[in-house]
């Protein structure tokens, strides 16, 4: 029989810990590794499940997210083929189903993020997605024309601001540099509706929305210039 060192009262054999007062069991006859074991019986190192670690949510994630995007498609692909069969048009819902998952879901997918692969995807993606509606309405010159100049200048804006972002910047130069990046996209797809016809007044929008955006982006840059600007947002907002 062993006795607390504290409190005195009896202990089991196999106690650890004195169940009155807690004090750890401490026996002059075991060896000073099983003393140490016996002092310290739980490892540093915390070993969670692979359902609660921070990937095994990320599949959590990832199932509901699919599952619920992947139903509502299902659905309309049945009235499809079974009431509403005047046009294919459950195709335009599961090439834009497709397309978000792949904006909003492939990012949980892989344990390391890869943001080219999603570009890649993205832009893939969007392009089958504007095709299967032009093959839905007949009209593949609007697609040639219009829809893929605008997913060609769109991802292109992306790629060049994923390149600028590799290297470590400040967030407020960050936001500056997406309303720059912003600015020119919408330039962009102003004139090419213009240009294709499908909107007269495109080049105008697209001119108001760039001024108006790089007026912003102005605003930023200003900001992340300011030594005391960037001193009070650290302060205030942690930045």
């Amino acid at each position: 029989m062993s006795y607390c060192v504290n409190c005195g009262v009896e202990l089991d054999a196999s106690a650890r810990k004195c169940v009155l007062c807690g004090t750890a069991v401490y026996n002059p006859n075991k060896s000073g590794q099983e003393q140490k074991e016996a002092l310290q019986p739980f490892s540093d190192h915390v070993h969670l499940p692979e359902e609660l670690s921070p990937y095994g949510r990320k599949k959590l994630i990832l199932a509901i997210v699919t599952t619920v995007m992947t139903i509502p498609a299902l659905v309309c692909v049945l009235l499809n083929l079974t009431f509403f069969k005047e046009s294919p048009w459950s195709l335009g819902v599961v090439s834009g189903a497709l397309f978000a998952w792949s904006a909003f879901v492939l990012p949980f997918v892989t344990k390391k993020p890869r943001p080219y692969v999603i570009w890649a995807a993205d832009s893939l993606l969007a392009c089958l997605n504007a095709l299967t509606f032009v093959w839905i309405y007949g009209d593949m010159k609007l697609f040639i024309q219009c829809l893929l100049p605008i997913i060609a200048s769109c991802s292109v804006c992306v790629l060049g601001y994923m390149l600028w972002y590799k290297k470590k910047r400040h967030i407020i130069l960050k936001i500056a540099f997406v309303f720059l990046f912003l600015s020119v996209a919408l330039l962009s797809v102003g004139i090419i509706l213009n240009v294709s016809e499908v909107f007269v007044y495109g080049t105008e929008i697209g001119i108001i929305c760039f001024v108006s955006l790089l007026a912003v982006a102005g605003f930023f840059f200003y900001c992340y210039s300011s030594k005391t600007i960037r001193k009070w947002a650290s302060k205030r907002f942690f930045l």
